[in-house]
């Protein structure tokens, strides 16, 4: 009897999700040690405050993550957004119950010692026009806030040796784009059309070092078009924006569009400023819209989508 215990305690030993009982639930910043095996570890998490959060596991493992709510709808999920191949969720979360879910990407191979976090991020503010040295010595992600005053295109990118990856999200945590190795030198850089308000900014690399992240306005190319003619245009290199003034001599329906096979994204502004409407894809890849306007002056601003490059043509007509 005494050499079967032994040999059932040396077993428990031997497996590597133990027998030590698994945590049930992880607190908002402490972390929870745990031990994948070949099934889904479920967590409780409970927030007490609102706020945009970061749950991500720290190990050796390739791990993969999803977050549910209370009623077990996915609020999200991820697969190598982290360090060394480890998950890392971001959302906007109200007080209330959630749980998370983690498991190896390979249950054969990946297996043993977790660590998950549920944490607030610290998020500096990142100035406009501002190269902003960052350290990602210790992680490798950091997060930043930014700040708009006025509408218009903007980027964030990072310059430096260091590979990294880009994301934007709203205040409130939600997606707004990503990318990798874009930039130069494998580093990147993300650009949207911002309205005034709040952003979050998060900046990764695959190694640890350090870099410089850098927040401005887009630049853009300027020049006019006329109605009645099309103009070959180009973008050369990701993320790309054209600011073509045209005047409309007569009341009546424009129609505002590109042809070609680089898609695109288009706005039509008042001449004050206030944007009029806005296209991505009314055609294949190319952006159209249809406007009754009074005589005057506008302006037909064409970016690239997700850093788009090629050759393509812009169009104003008069609806007949």
């Amino acid at each position: 009897m005494t050499r079967t215990l032994f040999l059932l305690a040396g077993l428990c030993l031997a497996l590597v999700a133990g027998c030590a009982t698994q945590p049930s639930a992880v607190t908002p910043n402490t972390p929870a040690h745990l031990t994948l095996a070949d099934e889904t570890l479920t967590l409780d998490i409970v927030i007490e405050r609102p706020g945009a959060y970061v749950i991500e596991t720290q190990s050796d493992l390739d791990t993969v993550c999803r977050l549910l709510d209370a009623s077990g709808e996915q609020l999200a999920s991820d697969d190598d957004s982290g360090a060394n191949y480890n998950c890392l969720m971001f959302a906007a979360l109200e007080p209330g119950h959630y749980s998370a879910q983690v498991w190896g990407y390979d249950s054969d191979t990946d297996r043993g010692p977790v660590t998950l976090r549920v944490f607030e991020p610290r998020t500096p503010d990142l100035t406009l026009d501002t190269p902003t040295s960052v350290d990602l010595m210790d992680t490798q992600t950091r997060f930043f806030r930014l700040h708009v005053d006025t509408a218009g295109h903007y980027q964030v990118s990072t310059r430096g040796e260091l590979d990294t990856f880009c994301y934007l999200y709203d205040a409130e945590g939600g997606w707004i784009a990503y990318n990798d190795d874009i930039g130069e030198d494998l580093n990147c850089t993300v650009a949207a059309n911002l309205a005034p308000g709040d952003y979050l900014a998060r900046v990764s690399a695959f190694d640890p070092g350090r870099s410089r992240v850098i927040f401005e306005p887009q630049q853009a190319e300027q020049r006019s078009i006329r109605v009645g003619r099309t103009m070959p245009l180009h973008f050369p290199l990701p993320f790309g924006l054209v600011d073509l003034t045209v005047d409309i001599w007569e009341d009546g329906e424009h129609r505002f569009y590109t042809s070609g096979s680089t898609d695109t994204v288009c706005e039509v502004y008042s001449e004050d400023g206030e944007r009029l409407a806005e296209n991505d894809d009314d055609f294949d890849l190319n952006c159209g819209m249809t406007l009754d306007l009074e005589a005057g002056r506008y302006r037909f601003r064409i970016w690239s989508y997700e850093g788009a490059t090629g050759q393509f043509s812009a169009h104003v007509r008069e609806v007949q």
